[in-house]
């Protein structure tokens, strides 16, 4: 890739101590000449876009977030990451790594890791944060003997124990940072060794000391790294730079290739040598200077981030771009997918007129855009859940017509207050990954945490808020206050909402202005926002004037339902009533929509009691709310009739002979949808001056106001219309011949017109390959740079808790947008392994359709044990299929599954077996047969069952094959020498017994077995007294052949209390060897499979097998061991 390049940087690790390394590289790229975007999660992908950038470079690879990475990655031309944590966490920088088209990590041994795109790069220092002036000790400067700081690692704690024991006379400055709980333990006041500080003030101690320790970390807290890195740490590039002698341990001999021993730093190989040289050069000023200034002048020349930035943008230029990563690539053309966010959808009853709204809006779009949506499901009740889990607190996405794609199931209960729920978040992100949403249209955020909006912008997927009611200003949604009426909030100091929100909710003053100053956050971070009229926009301006007075903000009024126009009223009905009907002169007044509080329920009765024996019908078309059914029932007035809830295509015929409507709402009402029903179907609406609804009645002109709260009003109004009918006619007329509301297909031109615009700006990369599923995104507002306390605005003491635990996701059958049921195989029958997804790993296996042929050419008894290389190639030939379909599906896997039900997979071969055909005489299992070979590349050494999996159409079908796999690190696996002889290092393991018979001081002699032959005895390894997996190692001392077999841990408290161990730590094993795999003599020796590579015990056992006598209970013989 030629330039100029516009890199993209990115630091992986939210929040990382060591973030000044990202800080020098953006240096060392602008004094190159690249311009460089420095960006955060909350920004990345939108900086990226604005700026065009055509490199992405992701420095440290710790903590990463993959959504937000990967769309970096497929957006920009050419992607880099920088390992800065290798080989500790190099089996979680592997799969990362996918993503990426050059990858350099700081550890040498780690490069084949990582394949062909895998290159070397090592730390480095700044001279802006690291440099000073090399102090002699004539300078009176200096102040400490011996310095070290950093992570407190086992082996360094142990070496400034044994120093500070040893060299009590002279000044140490020592700086430890806890690791977890891992024990830290120095003869010293923890105030004096247990702190922190920065890389600048790090530069500085060093000058001002005479030595510092360079100490190597040979730990690692991922039970799947190993614990010693061939590079050294940036600790050695900086103390050079800042001056000082270098003392290294030659643990890390790549060290010598950076700063020459002797004379640019000073290497020991044991704890004595270490001291001999510490009391050297302390002894001799002179030298320790010059190492000291030879050190620095190298660091300059070759270890600065300048020089590191050389190499990256050398190996840039060697790169070829595909076309689908050249700059400014954009996904194929498709229907863009559009996700409704929403409280309710009208299948679900209890819906009003946003549901109804929504339902249309979605039909209408589905003719050009696959539409989704979003809601709690509130008919998901208790006994659907876990006891553990419990409540309502399931959440649903469907297709434009209600059919369920997937459900999320929460714990705990849903709190309506909460603004930001982390693991909501999370699985939102995951949504709109997996889903591949273009565009989010929130029309309800109710029972959803508002911080949904910002995740959506940190994805840089445009975002349109419509506000249907007044939430954003107040939880009390439609405004009534604690006195049950409307609070006129615009006219109101904050101090009234203090008041109110304490006489509802019994809490504090200001509660309701951290809302407010959340949600100015969430409308200032949306690309549009949408109300149904201008004087919502005056209202909001209130509170939020940056978004109201701006030019994000749309006024697109909701639409009368198509399917309230199906069937025309017709001009007919234009005719007054009393001509319809002149003897009875009978006022015909409808009541449209649920009859509830907020509707005026209260004032509407009170009026039709004052007009019960006056010329007038009344007839309420929808649901009458409790206690309203109750209160009329006893009222029995004459001129009321109850139709109940309606279709909206039955209207016209419901509303042939109505006059008038009442819409007399206590809020105001930011649309209302059946006011344009009424003028739709003739009738003249009769409103609350409050609101939308005083806003779109012209009074006089196409229908009448009243006072909001005043059933008086109403009264009035009503028995001026029986006087005089022909007003009536006269606002019908003004009605039709006015553009008094729009149609779905003028509001979907509007609103498409705000989502092409968005859509434009926003342009979503290229699809790409598709990587590997990383399962649940960690992708919180946290990640913002916001950190909200509390979580939720009314209480500080209020918890919501259901941020613990990831939902339950259930992907139900017939989703045809995404199959994560099934285990994904990028780049098929590729050879490296893959992790596979958690929920293919749970799935409960099946057995007794599946066989394993071979394993490395070499066929292989089920439940024996087979030793693989770590690094090494292998191959696996066998058959598999499905019973319940007698089907041999045409994507498989064979996958490798640890005791934390962990598993990595590689794609399988598909190969025809006749000899399956003629067993089970089914032409479907024609192709049962599978090969799978690829290289372990990256596998923890340790214990993995085999599995193989068919990936069905509903759900895997899962196959335990029966099989053991003991993975060792390629040194010791490399032969079978290597496997079974060499020294032992291991002192705390003893075989205690072999098929019953106990281990003294002379030769087991074992009768011939006819059954598998237990072995018991216990092993740990005392400088982690935590684990690895016991393996046994059986030699056959005739021919060298290798047998190992997997032992189970089982508890020892003897043992445990002996070498005072962790009280849960099991460090007992038994092992089960098939009688028929024993040698006549073999050498059994312990091995522990623990993170980097195994380890023997020096205890080893000698074993003849009595070819003359068989097994017997009771055995007198004893066995011989070494130590």
């Amino acid at each position: 890739m030629q330039g100029p390049y516009r890199i993209l940087l990115l630091d992986t690790k939210p929040r990382n101590p060591n973030h000044y390394f990202c800080l020098a590289i953006r240096d060392a790229l602008q004094a190159a000449g690249v311009e460089t975007v420095y960006a955060r999660y909350d920004d990345a992908v939108r900086k990226a876009a604005e700026h065009e950038c055509n490199v992405f470079l992701a420095f440290d690879g710790e903590e990463p977030h993959w959504d937000v990475c990967r769309r970096l990655a497929a957006q920009c031309a050419v992607s880099i990451v920088w390992f800065t944590d290798d080989p500790y966490e190099t089996p979680v920088n592997q799969a990362f790594s996918e993503m990426f088209d050059i990858v350099y990590t700081n550890d040498r041994n780690s490069v084949s890791q990582y394949g062909a795109k895998g290159g070397h790069l090592p730390f480095a220092g700044s001279p802006k944060y690291h440099q000073r002036e090399v102090l002699s000790e004539a300078s009176g400067l200096l102040r400490y003997d011996i310095f070290f700081l950093g992570a407190a690692w086992p082996n360094r704690v142990r070496l400034l124990r044994s120093l500070l024991r040893d060299l009590k006379n002279r000044q140490f400055k020592i700086g430890l940072m806890p690791v977890g709980d891992l024990p830290i333990t120095l003869p010293l006041p923890e105030s004096s060794y247990l702190w922190r500080t920065s890389s600048i003030e790090f530069a500085r101690l060093a000058n001002r000391s005479r030595i510092t320790l360079a100490l190597h970390r040979d730990f690692t807290t991922n039970p799947e790294g190993f614990g010693l890195a061939s590079t050294p740490p940036p600790r050695l590039f900086e103390a050079a730079l800042a001056g000082t002698l270098q003392l290294y341990d030659n643990a890390v001999p790549e060290t010598a290739e950076y700063f020459e021993p002797g004379k640019e730093v000073v290497s020991y190989s044991s704890y004595r040598e270490c001291v001999e040289k510490i009391e050297y050069y302390l002894a001799h000023p002179e030298k320790r200077e010059s190492l000291a200034r030879a050190a620095q002048q190298r660091a300059l020349r070759e270890h600065t981030y300048d020089a590191r930035i050389q190499q990256i943008l050398s190996d840039l230029g060697k790169v070829k771009i595909a076309g689908s990563r050249r700059p400014g690539a954009v996904a194929a053309p498709r229907r863009k997918r559009l996700l409704f966010v929403t409280h309710n959808i009208v299948s679900r009853g209890h819906f009003g007129g946003v549901e109804v709204y929504q339902e249309g809006l979605a039909r209408k779009l589905s003719e050009n855009y696959d539409v989704f949506f979003y809601y709690r499901d509130r008919r998901k009740d208790t006994r659907n859940l876990t006891a553990q889990r419990g409540g309502d607190n399931t959440y649903v996405l469907t297709d434009a017509y209600y059919k369920p794609l997937e459900e999320l199931e929460f714990g705990k209960e849903n709190v309506a207050a909460a603004l930001s729920v982390p693991v909501k978040e999370s699985a939102f992100a995951t949504l709109l990954t997996n889903y591949k949403i273009d565009l989010i249209h929130f029309h309800h955020l109710i029972h959803h945490p508002a911080s949904l909006v910002l995740i959506a912008r940190i994805l840089n997927i445009p975002t349109v808020v419509t506000l249907h009611d007044f939430w954003v200003m107040c939880d009390s949604h439609n405004l009534v206050d604690y006195r049950q009426r409307y609070c006129d909030i615009a006219n109101q100091p904050d101090a009234a909402c203090d008041i109110c929100v304490d006489a509802r909710l019994k809490k504090k003053a200001g509660t309701q202005a951290i809302r407010r100053a959340f949600f100015r956050r969430i409308l200032a971070q949306a690309d549009a926002v949408v109300a149904n009229t201008p004087g919502f926009f005056r209202l909001l301006a209130r509170f939020y004037p940056d978004t109201a007075l701006s030019l994000r903000a749309h006024a697109i009024p909701v639409p009368l339902p198509d399917t309230a126009r199906l069937s025309d009223p017709g001009s007919e009905l234009v005719e007054l009533p009393q001509e319809a009907n002149r003897a009875k002169r009978i006022l015909r007044v409808a009541i449209l929509g649920n009859f509830t509080f907020e509707k005026g329920a209260d004032n509407i009765i009170r009026a039709m009691k004052q007009l019960r024996d006056s010329p007038i019908e009344f007839t309420i078309f929808g649901r009458v709310n409790p206690p309203y059914d109750k209160d009329l029932s006893e009222l029995d007035l004459p001129n009321l009739q109850i139709h109940g809830p309606y279709r909206v295509t039955e209207l016209p015929g419901l509303l042939r002979d109505m006059d008038i409507s009442l819409h007399v709402s206590l809020w105001p009402e930011t649309y209302c949808i059946t006011v344009s029903e009424a003028w739709h179907n003739r009738l003249v609406p009769v409103v609350s001056d409050i609101g939308a609804l005083g806003e779109r009645v012209a009074h006089d002109e196409n229908g009448w106001k009243v006072a909001a709260d005043s059933a008086g009003g109403v009264v009035a109004i009503l028995r001026r219309l029986m006087q005089h009918p022909e007003l009536i006619a006269e606002a019908r007329q003004h009605a039709a011949s006015a553009h008094l509301y729009d149609t779905e297909a003028e509001h979907v031109a509007k609103l498409e017109t705000v989502y092409r615009d968005l859509l434009a700006r926003h342009r979503q990369p290229a699809d790409g390959d598709t990587l590997r599923d990383p399962g649940l995104s960690r992708l919180t507002l946290f990640d913002t740079g916001m950190v909200l306390q509390p979580a939720t605005w009314s209480d500080v003491f209020e918890s919501h808790r259901d941020a613990d635990v990831p939902p339950v996701r259930r992907i139900l059958a017939g989703n045809r947008f995404i199959s994560s049921s099934r285990p994904q195989l990028p780049g098929r029958h590729k050879s490296l392994l893959r992790p596979l997804p958690q929920e293919v790993c749970q799935a409960p296996p099946r057995s007794g359709l599946a066989y394993v042929d071979a394993i490395n050419g070499k066929a292989c008894r089920v439940g024996q044990a087979i030793t693989l290389a770590g690094s090494g190639a292998f191959s696996i030939v066998g058959w598999a299929f499905d019973e319940k379909t007698s089907s041999a599906y045409p994507e498989a896997a064979v996958a490798f599954v640890n005791s934390q039900g962990e598993g990595y997979y590689i794609a399988a071969k598909r190969k025809e077996r006749e000899d399956i055909f003629e067993k089970y005489g089914k032409a479907e299992v024609r192709n049962s047969g599978f090969e799978a070979a690829g290289e372990l590349a990256g596998l923890t050494p340790g214990f993995y069952s085999l599995k193989m999996i068919e990936t069905a159409p509903a759900e895997p079908v899962v196959h335990d094959l029966g099989y053991r796999i003991i993975v060792v690190s390629p040194i010791t696996a490399g032969s079978a020498a290597l496997l079974g002889r060499g020294p032992g290092d291991l002192k705390t393991a003893r075989v205690e017994s072999v098929g019953g018979v106990t281990v003294q001081n002379r030769p087991l002699r074992l009768p011939l077995p006819a059954e598998p032959v237990s072995i018991e005895g216990w092993c740990f390894d005392p400088n982690l007294q935590s684990g690895g997996d016991v393996c046994l190692v059986i030699e056959d001392d005739q021919d060298g052949t290798i047998l190992c077999v997997a032992a189970t841990p089982v508890s020892r408290p003897d043992v445990n209390k002996q070498f005072r161990l962790a009280k849960e730590y099991r460090a007992g094993f038994r092992a089960l060897v098939d009688h028929r795999d024993l040698p006549h003599s073999f050498t059994l020796r312990i091995m522990l499979v623990r993170p980097g590579e195994p380890i023997y015990a020096t205890h080893q056992v000698s074993v003849q097998v009595d070819q003359g006598q068989s097994f017997g209970a009771g055995s007198h013989y004893v066995s011989h061991s070494t130590n």
